[in-house]
């Protein structure tokens, strides 16, 4: 039997980002801990999630396509904001990257992603919140460790690191 070598597949880490620096930290943290790059076929991917305006409208609640419209387009000023950054952060290391942006819930499209990439690594940050705020509004990142099928990252911004 002739035995034959298997090329060892590249890792992919799976970056979740929002708005916040917490997320934005983690990307970081990522980059300079986790990504050493030494693997010519590793990379990043850097998942950012914008909200579903079509939830808003429903019998109690409808929304004028001005309305709609407004809600587009200050998502995309955000969206431009958080890639901007993205990309300073992830050229100033000099690493192979992509981005995606997708809409929905961002639980749902975080896990769905990780598994279609087969993510090596999810990495996500958190916010710090209570466990009374964390109760009101869900954990992303709670919801993600329990859902993906691979290792999750949850990164803290230490107090007293600067802001992105």
């Amino acid at each position: 039997m002739e035995h034959q070598e298997q090329k060892l597949k590249g890792r992919t880490f799976l970056v979740a980002v929002d708005e916040g620096e917490h997320s934005l930290y983690a990307l970081q943290w990522a980059l300079d801990t986790l990504y050493i790059g030494t693997a010519p076929d590793d990379h990043i991917v850097v998942l950012y999630v914008k909200p579903s305006h079509a939830t808003l409208s429903g019998p109690a609640f409808v929304l004028t396509s001005e309305a709609v419209d407004s809600l587009e387009r200050y998502d995309n000023l955000v969206v431009s904001k958080i890639l901007s950054t993205v990309y300073q952060i992830c050229g100033e290391r000099k690493v192979r990257f992509e981005v995606k942006v997708l809409t929905g819930d961002p639980r749902d499209i975080i896990t769905e992603t990780a598994h279609a990439l087969k993510a090596t690594f999810l990495v996500m940050g958190s916010h710090g919140f209570g466990a009374i705020k964390r109760a009101l509004l869900g954990s992303v990142s709670d919801y993600c460790s329990h859902h993906v099928h691979c290792p999750v990252v949850i990164v803290k911004k230490p107090e007293g690191v600067s802001e992105i």
